[in-house]
C-alpha cells in the first residue's frame, strides 16, 4: 500500500491536526494561544510584566472592522455605553437614526436591525450592485457621466472574479487533501479502531505498511 502527499506539508500537517484533535482533549493552554507568545498576542506577559503595577486610563476605541465579543472576560463592563439610549425599549431614544444601538451599530446587518454573522467583502458588495446596472454593456455604451461608476465596476469584477477563481481552485485542493486523509484514517482505522488516539497511532511505527499513515497522522 503506497500513500503519498497531496497537498504542501503546512496544509496537510493542519488538516491532519484537525482530524487528530476530534479524538483528542484540549488544554486550556491550547485553547488560550491567542493570548501566549509565538502566533499569539502576548497579552498574558504583557499584562504580567509591562503593564504589571502600571496605573490604567480609560481610552475609548471605536471598532470599524469585525465584531467585538463584549462578554469576553477583558472587554465585560469596559465596552462603550450610548447614555442616551433606553436599552430593549424598540425606540430611537436620542433620534439619531438607530433604534437600540446602546454600544453603537453594526452597518452590515439588516433592516430590522438584527447582527449578520456571515458578510461578503466591500468589494463584492459593489460588485453586486453595480452587475445588475451595468452587465451586458459594453464601454460604448456607457454615457460620459456613468464612466467613473462604469470604471469601478470593471476594477471590482476582475477582483472578484479573480477571487472566486482562486476559491474554486483552493475548494478542489481542500477536497483532494480531504480524500488524502480520509484513506490514511480508513487505513489506520482498521487496525485502531475509530477513536485512536496519539499513543494508539505510535504503536505503529514499526508497522511495514502503516507507519507512513501513523507518522502523518501524528
Amino acid at each position: 500500500m503506497k500513500f503519498t502527499s497531496l497537498l504542501p506539508a503546512s496544509l496537510f500537517a493542519t488538516l491532519c491536526i484537525s482530524s487528530v484533535s476530534w479524538s483528542q482533549e484540549v488544554s486550556d493552554k491550547v485553547k488560550d494561544w491567542y493570548n501566549g507568545p509565538k502566533l499569539g498576542m502576548n497579552t498574558n506577559k504583557t499584562y504580567a510584566t509591562l503593564l504589571q503595577g502600571k496605573k490604567s486610563s480609560t481610552v475609548i476605541v471605536a471598532v470599524i472592522d469585525s465584531g467585538v465579543d463584549v462578554e469576553h472576560e477583558d472587554l465585560k463592563g469596559q465596552i462603550w455605553v450610548n447614555k442616551d439610549e433606553i436599552p430593549g425599549n424598540g425606540i430611537d431614544d436620542d433620534k439619531n437614526g438607530f433604534i437600540d444601538d446602546v454600544h453603537g451599530w453594526n452597518f452590515l446587518g439588516n433592516a430590522d436591525g438584527e447582527n449578520i454573522n456571515d458578510v461578503r467583502l466591500e468589494v463584492t458588495r459593489i460588485y453586486a450592485r453595480l452587475r445588475d446596472k451595468f452587465s451586458g454593456a459594453s464601454a460604448s455604451d456607457i454615457p460620459a457621466e456613468m464612466k467613473e461608476e462604469w470604471d469601478l465596476y470593471q476594477e471590482v469584477k476582475e477582483e472578484v472574479e479573480n477571487q472566486r477563481a482562486e476559491a474554486k481552485e483552493f475548494s478542489g485542493e481542500m477536497q483532494e487533501t480531504y480524500n488524502g486523509i480520509k484513506k490514511l484514517h480508513d487505513a489506520v482505522s482498521a487496525r485502531l479502531g475509530e477513536d485512536y488516539t496519539i499513543k494508539d497511532l505510535k504503536t505503529l511505527k514499526k508497522d511495514p505498511v502503516l507507519q507512513k499513515p501513523a507518522d502523518i497522522l501524528i
